[in-house]
């Protein structure tokens, strides 16, 4: 019965409870594995232009990536989730930011990030929501 038990414990051990009760909590998720249709939170704010700011947990929607190769970047294509009317009739012009090559809003929301292709795999400015 101890040898059950034991092996029923080890893998809440090994991984720690918070793993296992939540499989998608993590503290970013590179970019790659930012699926069409999932809902993601912006890890921290992400300053724009001087009179933009998105705020830190601001909810997107993904909805599609790409990648072109030349010139190898990968375009990745969101919409936020909530957008109030303000924001959904700003457009933004291609903006480049420190940790991506470049932002772009259009009018509803959308938006398009450019990343070189050699960050597609390393960790985003985003973390997945749970489902």
């Amino acid at each position: 019965m101890k040898m059950i038990y034991l092996l029923f414990l080890l893998p809440v051990l090994l991984l720690g409870s918070k793993t296992l009760s939540d499989p998608y909590q993590s503290p970013s998720s590179p970019w790659n594995d930012l699926d069409s249709g999932s809902v993601v939170r912006l890890k921290s704010e992400l300053e724009v232009t001087e009179d933009f700011l998105l705020p830190a947990g601001t909810r997107f929607v993904v909805e599609n990536h790409q990648i072109l190769s030349p010139p190898s970047i990968a375009i990745l294509n969101l919409h936020i989730e909530s957008c109030g009317r303000e924001i959904a009739s700003r457009e933004v012009p291609l903006v480049i930011l420190d940790e991506i090559i470049g932002f772009e809003m259009s009018r509803n929301c959308r938006i398009a990030l450019y990343l070189e292709l050699s960050d597609y795999y390393q960790e985003s400015l985003f973390e997945l929501e749970p489902q």
